[in-house]
């Protein structure tokens, strides 16, 4: 069933529900490096997938959620492994500035045309390590600052304290820290008009909208369960 999809792609677009957070991201991403935090199951990726679509540009996808427990160095050589062309390239004892040197350059020589690097299911669970890993991003946007092409999109579970100290408050210039909230019951509403417009099951003589807790996750998987028993 097309409505149940997991990964946003054009041809799911009649089943997207368009919410005022994807106006939101449309605003910022044309203009600034974003990073979307929110919890799991509520959208990130595919609005932001689905944006990028939009645009028609050229991206990159880079998932870190198999890096759980990593240090921010290793962070960044993942990142960097994932843009090296050669992809034996050897990152023992490569410093974290050393790494951010290197992606800086690789972004710069893919940036002669609209380019933006989404890095998602970015492992961070504490301030210290957010603030450590924010300083290093920026950093990256700051060594391709003349690259008017380049834009840089994250995703988090975590969501920071967004007052940074004071002698890191330069990272807002450049960097927006967007928080995606659980779904409104309006908007959930809508997406099980959709979802049973097109599986024929509704959920919601059994279901309460409230029960599935504003995630979009646990209402698919419910319809999911709903179908496998059909």
């Amino acid at each position: 069933m097309p409505s149940l999809f997991d990964r946003y792609a054009p041809e799911y677009e009649d089943f997207y529900i368009h919410r005022e957070a994807d106006s939101e991201l449309e605003k910022f991403i044309c203009n600034y490096s974003v990073w979307i935090c929110g919890e799991s199951g509520v959208g990130k990726t595919a609005s932001i997938t689905r944006r990028l679509s939009h645009l028609n540009c050229s991206y990159q996808y880079i998932s870190l959620g198999a890096s759980i427990g990593a240090s921010v160095s290793d962070l960044l050589k993942e990142i960097y492994l994932s843009l090296a062309e050669d992809k034996d390239v050897d990152t023992c004892g490569l410093s974290a500035p050393a790494c951010i040197k290197k992606i800086s350059a690789i972004i710069r020589k893919r940036s002669s045309s609209p380019f933006y690097l989404f890095i998602e299911e970015i492992p961070i669970n504490n301030e210290a390590m957010f603030l450590e890993f924010s300083n290093y991003i920026y950093a990256i946007i700051s060594g391709v600052n003349q690259v008017t092409n380049f834009r840089l999109v994250l995703s988090s579970i975590f969501h920071p304290n967004t007052v940074f100290p004071p002698e890191m408050q330069k990272i807002t210039e450049r960097l927006k820290i967007v928080e995606w909230g659980v779904w409104i019951d309006d908007d959930m509403e809508k997406l099980a008009d959709v979802l049973e417009g097109d599986t024929g099951v509704n959920v919601r003589e059994e279901k309460n909208i409230s029960d599935f807790q504003g995630i979009p996750r646990n209402m698919k998987n419910h319809y999911r369960d709903n179908l496998s028993r059909i």
